[in-house]
């Protein structure tokens, strides 16, 4: 993202400040685009070991031990996974697999290329309990090279990244799990089940907009009511947005309506709805966004509601399949019903999480004893 003219990792840029000369970002590119100029001058891409594997990679066909475990675990997941899939969803999973396995021996040299250059004594892998790029994290774990994630998002005792059985702690599987995650505080720490030891950081980023933070009052008095999408549930969102419409009077409330990032290119056609009622539209940064609002309505998962908590904000959440699934802790302003959103809206009941829980403010302090004590056993 840009700001201030300059484009911005908002994860790792004010890490990497704080030891500027011995921190490298090394990034995927936007699909071969690189933004310039950096905040964070030294950033490097991985597009050069992907131009040097993928080409070759077509012509490899894949190892006869890989080919059996690629069968292995397809039989295993048809057996004993929940849910049916027809045949073209494993066809493509077995398609995947066997590209993977032409690419890493591949892979395997160039990053131990990379890594012997440059001998890291640590590495912070983005989305490293996904397991997209386990490989690299293994790889790095094999020359001894300490491996991070820092957290990007919500995460929750419900997700699946991030909360493992008991076999998995016991598996072949911990050497490919980062040894940290440097959480944004306590709240989240507490929501792992991870061979990754979770320590609570912060995040500079949000601590950076929480201390610029104010209030913009309008000359409009009306309560402000910013309705977020998550992009997964556009249809139960419109009737959200009817059934708000119905119940909370708009000469004493004043409706804004943010898309999700993902829905921008197509959110004009997509929310009609939103357009014909005269709702307005946000497409602002949140963050300036929060200063003018009062509130913030949901039907969906979001890590924009807990940032909205964390912003002081009164947070109505409707209560859905979906959700209850992927969270269930009780902290938000939940309804069922138009008659109990109506009720919380106008008792203007305050969202019951500390803001203090979500995001620890001492990430300076915080990630300079860390890398003190991990990385150079100073503490």
């Amino acid at each position: 993202m840009k700001e201030d003219d300059k484009y911005v990792n908002r994860i790792y840029d004010d890490f990497a400040f704080e030891y500027a000369d011995r921190t490298l970002i090394i990034e995927d590119s936007c699909r071969y685009r690189y933004y310039h100029p950096r905040n964070f001058s030294k950033v490097y891409y991985h597009d050069l070991i992907s131009l040097l594997v993928f080409p070759g990679s077509f012509l490899k066909k894949t190892c006869r031990s890989d080919e059996v475990a690629i069968e292995g675990l397809i039989s295993y997941l048809k057996n004993n996974f929940v849910y049916k899939f027809q045949s073209n969803f494993w066809n493509e999973a077995r398609r995947v697999l066997h590209k993977v396995s032409s690419r890493l021996p591949r892979l395997h040299k160039l990053y131990l290329k990379l890594f012997n250059n440059i001998r890291p004594k640590i590495i912070f892998l983005e989305d490293a309990n996904y397991g997209r790029k386990s490989y690299i994290i293994k790889w790095a774990k094999d020359l001894r090279i300490i491996t991070a994630e820092v957290q990007h998002g919500a995460i929750l005792q419900e997700h699946p990244a991030y909360n493992y059985g008991d076999a998995v702690f016991k598996s072949e599987y911990v050497n490919y799990l980062p040894d940290f995650y440097l959480s944004n505080g306590k709240f989240w720490s507490d929501s792992l089940t991870t061979p990754s030891k979770a320590i609570n950081i912060g995040n500079p980023y949000l601590s950076n907009k929480l201390a610029n933070f104010q209030r913009n009052r309008t000359g409009d008095n009306r309560y402000k009511l910013l309705i977020i999408s998550g992009g997964t549930a556009p249809e139960s969102l419109m009737n959200l947005m009817q059934t708000v419409l119905n119940i909370l009077p708009p000469q004493d409330f004043k409706f804004i309506f943010r898309p999700h990032p993902s829905e921008m290119p197509f959110a004009n056609s997509r929310y009609k709805y939103v357009i014909e009622n005269k709702i307005e539209f946000d497409r602002d940064s949140l963050y300036k966004t929060l200063e003018e609002v009062d509130g913030v309505l949901s039907a969906e998962f979001s890590t924009a509601i807990f940032e909205a908590a964390i912003f002081g904000k009164d947070v109505y959440v409707l209560k859905t399949p979906l959700f209850t699934y992927h969270y269930s802790k009780e902290i938000f302003n939940y309804f069922d019903t138009p008659q109990e959103l109506y009720k919380l809206v106008t008792d203007r009941n305050k969202t019951k999480c500390d803001p203090k829980i979500l995001l620890d403010s001492n990430w300076r302090s915080n990630y300079r004893s860390f890398i003190n004590k991990v990385v150079y056993d100073l503490e």
